[in-house]
């Protein structure tokens, strides 16, 4: 339903419950900024309910580091799984190929000991950024 509104008292109006706005939204708040987020509809957290996101997100080590100052790591990290492979795929030019001319594999361990990134179910992490806020 819409509410129209006078004027909302805020150092920062993320617009959007996704999470890319629930993680700005946990980041600044971090930072001390008064933050309001708005969205025509509450995030759905449950993969089982109508309308929910089940696709993943890959977070790289820096945004790692960024919800994890911004307190939501903690909250995230039950439901990560780490991507310790990294697969490049030369699927080819403008015609399809039935199967990709060259891969190349690149695991994290030959490089450094963390993994590159976590995969976090989408449900998940907005769900884990909500228990954060």
């Amino acid at each position: 339903m819409f509410r129209p509104m006078d004027r909302i008292d805020t150092d920062i109006l993320i617009v959007g419950g996704g999470a890319a706005g629930l993680a700005a939204t946990a980041l600044f708040a971090a930072e001390g900024f008064d933050v309001t987020c708005v969205d025509a509809a509450p995030p759905v957290t449950d993969a089982a309910a109508p309308g929910a996101d089940l696709r993943t997100t890959a977070l790289m080590t820096p945004s790692v580091e960024a919800l994890t100052r911004a307190g939501a790591w903690a909250h995230l990290a039950p439901h990560a799984a780490p991507l310790a492979t990294m697969r490049l795929v030369d699927a080819g030019g403008p015609d399809p190929v039935p199967a990709p001319r060259e891969t190349a594999d690149f695991t994290a361990a030959e490089m450094q000991p963390e993994p590159f990134g976590w995969n976090l179910p989408n449900t998940a992490l907005r769900a884990g950024l909500l228990a954060r806020l």
